[in-house]
């Protein structure tokens, strides 16, 4: 009996001896479409296949497949863009039962086409905060959420957040913000859709005062100021308004990075400066000022307005100026003085004296000009530029002209020379050149000679020839009356060559049986060169005569001729040195009276 319970329990034990089964090893999605999903797996090595796989859809749907050791399935007619529960189990056959592993689960997603761009964007702001709603579009099957970026315009760097709905509440935005913003849906599978782009603009806010202004670079014409934006509402400022004035106060320097700068140009030297920096929006409100003040650097002084310079009865030059009101470098005066023969400056400082004026105690000299100019000087020796004035000293009467001498003389030309005066040459403004024509007495309109060299020449034209001058030369000056003595010289012009007689016919009608008056007048060219004329006939009977008369009109009666002879007259003139006239001999034909 107790043989038999031992054998019956061996049996027992051995048919229920569990076999090795395999397991699911991996488990994934190898390929989605909009509507398909294909699941593969695999099992670890058992030693028996599985009899069948279960893959059961989001518990719902359960398909038996039958494979190897790798398998997959394919689930279709999904719906796009959804999201699914899989589980795949193995089934062995253990004892003429199938016996289960353990299953294996995992998700999977169909595809499908990204939304297309949400419409009518409408902003709402409040306060600080913003209220965004827009329009879906007609489709959302793929729409998992929103997702919405902005940025302030004029930069890049976005900032997004995500939404379920339909809306969003953007926070902490500045007012006055020009803000860029983009709205676009995105899938299940993370695909983005096409984007809404967008602005939006918050509300006004009034801005308050500029924050830490201080000066920057200051130069002796500028002074840099440097601000940070208000603390509140910095973007509802448009521009800055500055406001500068002179003043008392002074303020150290700076060195930092602001978030404005400003340079005020044109300034003078040497000047304290308040400047009054306010923020100002786009609906012009100005918010209370902010004040600093600083000193411009020391500059060359302005140039002085005006300048007068006189001579007084003690010999010295008395300079008068007016000081450049905007100007606030000059510490004291430069006065400098020249004159035309000494172009070489004599400077001296002052302080100036009865408002701002200088006596210059020099011993002046007569018919002097001089040249004085004023400057104004810096603490540090800065020199501005100078403003000049003349005067000019009395004229004094100059000494008669030295060694008058005629230099050569033609035949209508006399040259002349002569040295200026020895005394109080400088005086002289020119020289009055006078000619007389000595053989009638005649004087011509003086010449007048502004040269201003030691040695002189001039020349005097259109003379008659053989004629004698006298040429007298006078200093003048440039105060009526005060001229120097005259001194004259003597010279007499070349002979030239004279042309023909004129007019050669009968005086008068005075002819008789035996004589005849013949009348004719000097030559027009150099006539006061002619030496004699030769008058000779022909006819009833021949004569010559040499006539040596010489004037203007020149009458000469020809007798012991024969009555109611004709008669061929001809007449030549001779200069003084027996040259003949340029015109040749003029003829004359005429009769006596018959017998």
């Amino acid at each position: 009996m107790r043989a038999f319970y031992v054998l019956l329990l061996a049996l027992v034990a051995a048919g229920s001896t569990k076999a090795d089964l395999g397991e699911i090893d991996t488990f994934e999605v190898i390929d989605s479409t909009e509507t398909t999903i294909t699941l593969q797996w695999t099992i670890t090595a058992s030693d028996q296949n599985p009899i069948k796989y279960t893959v059961v859809e989001d518990a719902f749907i359960s398909t038996d497949v039958q494979c190897g050791d790798v398998c997959q399935h394919k689930f279709e007619y999904l719906q796009p863009c959804t999201e699914h529960q899989f589980e795949v189990t193995a089934f062995y056959m253990v004892n003429g039962a199938p016996e289960s592993t353990n299953p294996s689960q995992l998700t999977g997603s169909t595809k499908g086409a990204a939304p297309d761009a949400p419409t009518s964007l409408v902003s709402v702001d409040h306060n600080h905060n913003v209220d965004l709603t827009w329009v879906p579009p007609a489709d959302v099957a793929c729409l998992d959420h929103w997702q919405v970026c902005y940025r302030l315009k004029g930069t890049t760097n976005d900032t997004c957040e995500t939404t379920n709905l339909e809306s969003i509440t953007l926070h902490g935005l500045d007012k006055c913000a020009e803000m860029v913003s983009s709205i676009r849906g995105v899938t299940p599978g993370g695909v983005y859709g096409k984007t809404l782009p967008g602005n939006f603009k918050m509300g006004y806010g009034d801005p308050s005062e500029v924050r830490d202004l201080v000066v920057g670079l200051v130069t002796n014409n500028t002074v840099e100021l440097k601000w940070n934006n208000p603390l509140t509402n910095p973007k509802c400022v448009q521009k800055y308004s500055i406001d500068y004035g002179q003043s008392s106060r002074t303020k150290t320097l700076a060195d930092a990075s602001y978030d404005n700068h400003a340079t005020i140009s044109d300034l003078q030297g040497c000047t304290n400066y308040d400047f009054e920096v306010a923020p100002v929006s786009e609906s012009e409100f100005q918010a209370a000022p902010v004040i600093v003040s600083a000193e411009t650097l020391e500059s060359a002084p302005l140039e002085i307005t005006d300048i007068k310079v006189e001579t007084d009865n003690s010999g010295s030059i008395i300079v008068n100026w007016t000081p450049n009101a905007e100007d606030n470098c000059q510490f004291t005066w430069k006065v400098c003085y020249h004159d035309e023969t000494n172009p070489g400056d004599e400077c001296f400082l002052t302080e100036g004296e009865n408002g701002e004026n200088y006596e210059i105690q020099i011993n002046i000299e007569a018919c002097t000009k001089y040249d004085v100019g004023v400057s104004g000087v810096s603490p540090s020796g800065l020199i501005g530029n100078f403003l000049y004035g003349s005067v000019r000293t009395w004229d004094a009467k100059p000494s008669a002209v030295q060694s008058l001498t005629v230099e050569q003389t033609d035949v209508n030309l006399i040259e002349i020379s002569f040295m200026e005066p020895a005394d109080n040459a400088k005086c002289v403004a020119g020289y009055d050149v006078a000619t007389t024509d000595l053989s009638n007495g005649k004087s011509m309109k003086p010449h007048h000679s502004k040269s201003m060299n030691a040695h002189h020449d001039d020349y005097l034209t259109d003379l008659e020839a053989c004629s004698e001058y006298e040429i007298t030369v006078t200093a003048y000056t440039r105060t009526d009356g005060v001229v120097s003595d005259a001194v004259s010289v003597t010279a007499s012009t070349k002979e030239g060559p004279v042309s023909g007689p004129r007019e050669f016919g009968t005086h008068d009608n005075e002819v008789t049986e035996t004589s005849i008056a013949l009348v004719w007048y000097e030559p027009s060219d150099n006539h006061r060169c002619t030496g004699s004329y030769t008058l000779s006939w022909t006819g009833a009977s021949d004569g010559s005569v040499e006539i040596t008369e010489v004037s203007y009109q020149v009458i000469h009666t020809v007798t012991g001729l024969v009555c109611g002879g004709e008669y061929d007259f001809t007449l030549e003139v001779s200069s003084k040195d027996g040259q003949a006239g340029t015109d040749g001999p003029i003829t004359y034909h005429t009769a006596t009276l018959p017998c």
